[in-house]
Formats: structure tokens, sequence, C-alpha cells
């Protein structure tokens, strides 16, 4: 039965990835970058609505549905702003809501619109990153990291891990998995920045290191925070869309919290490819 679950996981994952390729592929195009933004973000939005039970709000759901769509699609020059609050919100939201955990709450409205808002946030980094200087790389590197990562901690976690980390928040998370995440982001990394180098792009390997410390340690965060949301409610995914994985924001909960921080990053000048 493992071994089944194992295969349908890799399934999906093989065309998650053919999907992700795509849209970082034609990013160059704004359209493509909006449109793959505004359902991403839908979708989350939905997922948590449905989680918390908030869906029989119907008129609260159709005005944040439509700022999902809408918000990629809007200028926003100070978004670097807006996104860097958005990740300082939600350390404050995950934090609120993680003492809560224990007894599941029936207030569904509250937690699923403070969540919601700052998924609309972070998604639209998929919009801003590819309009940066290399950005495309910088995309690439985001995704590719963050689920490299998350496939190690999870194959390592699930062969090797015995030590629970945060069992109230992530019942399956360990010590021995996330330090597994860890090492296979710094080696993705390392992968990554050998064959730019070898296609003759020059590197800051100290702000390469940097970047990538940013990406590895807020990806864990990003799903830390999605599984404090499903404890408080006390459901084990957030959906079924995504067969092995569960919903959306169960596969790209990390990359909710790596694609701004990678933004914010290139945005202060700490981007690791030379021009």
């Amino acid at each position: 039965m493992a071994d089944r679950e194992l295969v349908r996981r890799t399934c999906t994952g093989a065309a998650l990835t053919a999907v992700a390729a795509i849209v970082i592929t034609f990013s160059r195009i704004p359209f493509v970058s909006k449109c793959a933004a505004a359902l991403l973000g839908a979708l989350s939005i939905f997922e948590l609505f449905r989680a918390s039970g908030a869906l029989n709000n119907r008129v609260c759901l159709s005005v944040i549905l439509l700022t999902a769509i809408v918000f990629p699609f809007v200028p926003l020059p100070w978004y670097p702003y807006v996104a860097a609050a958005a990740l300082i919100a939600e350390i404050s939201v995950f934090l609120l809501f993680s003492s809560r955990i224990g007894s599941v709450t029936t207030d569904g409205l509250r937690p699923a619109i403070l969540f919601s808002a700052t998924v609309i946030v972070q998604v639209r980094a998929i919009v801003e990153i590819p309009t940066l200087s290399d950005g495309r790389l910088y995309l690439c590197f985001a995704v590719i990291l963050t689920e490299l990562s998350d496939i190690f901690a999870y194959l390592i976690g699930r062969r090797f891990g015995t030590h629970r980390f945060l069992p109230n928040i992530s019942p399956h998370k360990t010590i021995e998995g996330s330090v597994a995440g860890a090492l296979g982001g710094f080696l993705s990394g390392a992968i990554f920045a050998l064959v730019l180098r070898c296609g003759g792009t020059d590197i800051a390997y100290g702000k390469l290191i940097l970047m990538t410390l940013a990406v590895v340690g807020t990806g864990p965060f990003g799903d830390l925070c999605m599984s404090a949301f499903k404890r408080l409610y006390g459901v084990k995914d957030f959906g079924t869309i995504l067969p092995g994985h569960g919903g959306i924001l169960d596969r790209f909960d990390s990359l909710l919290t790596t694609l701004p921080a990678t933004y914010l990053l290139c945005v202060i000048g700490c981007g690791f490819i030379r021009s």
C-alpha cells in the first residue's frame, strides 16, 4: 500500500513538474504568469474556506475569490513592501492560531480570511519574479530548491525519521527529514549554480549561499503554517485534486514563502547571478 502511494505521488509530481516547466518557460509572457498566479490563488482560497467549513459564507468567499483572480493583473509598483508585510503577517497569524491547536475550532471565517490575504499576496511573486533581471532563472531556482528539498525531507523522513518535530502541528514531520531537506536544498543549489557556471554564467557565491539559506529556511515555515491551519480544523488534507499529495496547498504550501523570499532578496540586490 505504501509503495502504491509512492507511485501515485511520483506520477503526480512528474505531471506537476511538466506544468511548472511550461509556466517558467513562458513566464516571460506576463499573461501566462498572471493566469498561473490567479488560478493558484483562487484554488488555494477555495481550499482554505472548505477546510475551515466557511464555504457557506458565499458573499465573503466570492469577494475573496474575485480578488485572488484580479490581483495578479493589477499594476502594483510597491509590491516589495506588500510581500514583506505578508511574510510578517503570516508569522503573526501562525503564532496566533498555533497556540489554539489542540481543540478544534468552529470559527472558520476569520482564519480563512487572514490566511487568504497572505496567499493572495504571496502567489503574485510568480508574476513579479520574471520581471526582474534573470528573473526566470531565479523563479526556476526557487521552485527546484523548494520541491527537491521537500522530496528529500519526505523520503528520508519516511524511511529513517524517528524524532518528531512539532508533532502537534505536523505529525509526520521529523528532525531527520528536516535535516535531509535542508541538505538536499543546498545540494540542489550547488548543482544549479554548477550548471549555470558551465554555461558561462558568473556566480556570486556568497549571495548564492544566502539565497539558498532563505529558500531552505522559509520553505518549511510555509509548510508548518498550512499544517497549523489544518490542525486547527482537524483536517488531514486540503483536498484530493492531486493524487498522492492531497490538495493544491498540500503541494504548494512551501512555495508560498520561498517565492516571496526569493523575490525580496533579488530586489534588495542579493541576486547571485552576475549580469
